[in-house]
């Protein structure tokens, strides 16, 4: 089995336990190809943690995780001090703290989960925003390189809505994917929550830290269409434009995203539609700028996908409104969902055939729950 293989496989039985999920299994399985660090913002029962814990196990090779609150102390994340006994040369004793014991802790973590992040202290923040940047632990007045490969992160509110939130902007650009996570929104979906017992995912495969470094080689050598790099370009220019400036380090770390999103998505070249994993990279203000980049990127890379979510959203407005108990409303909703199917069928994207087999669903359940209320 090939590590893209690996990573296939991972990435649909992933699929197949977490509901409309997908881009953030994308996302996360991305941020560990490219070794970059990825976080999520939602409300509480969003399958955050479902996820993360999900890939943390699928690592052999040591991992971290913890919750984190502004009452967790710095031993909770880094280890206890190494406190010894020492005689000294007029025959008494001393006890005197040498280091830290990081076993098990973050700093000796390949792959992380900081539940909550944003909400630790400030003793606890700044030592992990080195951590994360450099790969670096202070240890007993010695710089211990961390073995730290991605960090996962999971809040309910963005930085900017916390206390001190002006503090916290050096950390949150740590993380270069950001995903806003909201609850199930289709009909199908909802039913699968609640009449399928399990949803924690069962991952076939497992994954070494040697093969995180063979990854991360054969992404590094991924090559671009002119196509791809041509729109590439474009984005950056047109979000500058529209107000939306990432710094340079996220401009930089974003062409390596999108070569670990292509490679994850098992292709040996980097495409335009590739790109839109941007839109979860560039943008700096999480208020309107991820939809407003999201619009930006998909014009300029995937005219297709934009066509495509527009379609997916017609769809589940139809399905959301109408009355299953008036029978010529939900003859009507069936001739729209019908047409929108046909559209769905038309598209040539990776998404294309599972929004037209839940539209065509839809238009059957619909059929017979009016049958059900006559």
């Amino acid at each position: 089995m090939t590590l893209q293989d690996k990573f296939a496989a991972t990435r649909k039985e992933l699929a197949a336990k977490l509901i409309e999920r997908e881009i953030e299994i994308d996302l996360a399985l991305t941020a560990i190809a490219c070794k970059e660090h990825f976080v999520m913002v939602g409300p509480a029962g969003v399958a955050k943690s479902l996820l993360c814990d999900a890939i943390l196990g699928w690592l052999d090779g040591p991992t971290f995780s913890r919750l984190f609150s502004k009452f967790t102390q710095p031993e909770e994340v880094f280890g206890s001090p190494t406190i010894i006994k020492e005689t000294l040369s007029d025959g008494s004793s001393r006890t005197r703290i040498a280091g830290t014991d990081t076993k098990g802790m973050l700093p000796e973590a390949v792959l992380a989960f900081t539940d909550e992040l944003f909400n630790g202290s400030s003793a606890v923040l700044n030592t992990t925003l080195k951590l994360l940047n450099e790969r670096t632990f202070v240890n007993d007045g010695g710089v211990l390189k961390c073995p730290l490969w991605t960090a996962f992160a999971g809040s309910n509110l963005w930085p900017n809505a916390h206390d001190g939130g002006k503090e916290l902007e050096a950390l949150f650009d740590r993380f270069i994917l950001r995903k806003e996570v909201r609850p199930i929104g289709s009909e199908s979906g909802r039913d699968r929550l609640i009449w399928v017992d399990n949803h924690t995912p069962s991952l076939s495969t497992r994954i070494t830290p040697e093969e995180l470094w063979a990854t991360y080689a054969e992404v590094s050598f991924l090559t671009w269409t002119d196509d791809a790099k041509e729109a590439f370009m474009e984005i950056l220019r047109t979000t500058r434009k529209e107000g939306i400036v990432p710094g340079d380090r996220r401009s930089k770390k974003s062409r390596q995203v999108a070569q670990a999103y292509a490679w994850v998505d098992g292709a040996d070249q980097v495409t335009p539609e590739h790109l839109e994993i941007l839109t979860h990279t560039l943008w700096v203000d999480p208020a309107e700028q991820p939809q407003k980049l999201a619009t930006i990127v998909s014009k300029i890379a995937s005219p297709v996908g934009l066509q495509l979510n527009g379609l997916r959203i017609e769809a589940e407005q139809i399905i959301s409104s109408v009355d299953v108990k008036d029978v010529g409303e939900v003859i009507g909703a069936c001739g729209k969902l019908s047409e929108i199917a046909k559209q769905l069928a038309k598209i040539d994207h990776p998404r294309a055939k599972s929004a037209h087999e839940h539209v065509a669903s839809a238009v059957q359940k619909l059929k017979l729950q009016a049958v059900s209320a006559v």
